[in-house]
């Protein structure tokens, strides 16, 4: 008998810890959802909306703003997102605010004479009106690289540099290309 009494305690904490985390999960009603632009807007709030899951009327649970916060950071428009909660009547107000990445307006090259502005830029994934991502950057720069490597300009260097206009949420990126000579193998 002394095992069914310590089950049931058990069971009962167990109850109890979920219900409590339950009720810590959510906060409230949410009676409204704002969105702030911080700079230049990048998107519109539609195509922010159309990207967020909570509605109006519907429980605060954290994890679903997350999922919504994570959601938008995959649309690839955005370089911080917050989100603030405050009391309001009937509930809680969620303010998204969000920071647009700049547009990327300009790709400009440096320091190559062995491959040609043209043949650089078909190595590139970045494109001229999207949003600077320094991944796609990080990656132009390792495919150049590469391109230097396989021709046989081992110690060539090609390092990229940012202008960002946050104000007019603009940016350019000069990739600096530092020639090696090329390697021979001797015999």
């Amino acid at each position: 008998m002394k095992p069914t009494l310590r089950f049931l305690g058990l069971f009962a904490a167990l109850l109890f810890a979920a219900a409590t985390l339950a009720s810590a999960q959510t906060a409230g009603t949410i009676a409204r959802i704002d969105i702030k632009h911080v700079g230049p807007t990048a998107v519109s709030d539609e195509l922010i909306r159309a990207n967020i899951r909570v509605k109006v009327g519907d429980a605060l649970v954290k994890t679903n703003v997350d999922d919504d916060v994570r959601n938008l950071y995959n649309t690839g428009y955005f370089y911080n997102i917050r989100v603030a909660e405050e009391r309001a009547d009937g509930g809680v107000k969620l303010i998204y605010v969000v920071q647009g990445k700049p547009v990327l307006t300009d790709i400009k090259f440096t320091g190559n004479t062995k491959f040609s502005t043209s043949k650089l830029q078909k190595k590139l994934t970045s494109k001229i009106g999207q949003p600077l991502d320094e991944r796609k950057l990080f990656a132009d720069t390792q495919a150049m690289q590469k391109s230097y490597q396989q021709s046989g300009y081992q110690r060539t260097k090609v390092e990229y540099k940012l202008s960002i206009n946050e104000n007019a949420g603009r940016g350019t990126v000069t990739f600096e290309i530092t020639e090696a000579p090329k390697v021979k193998v001797m015999e």
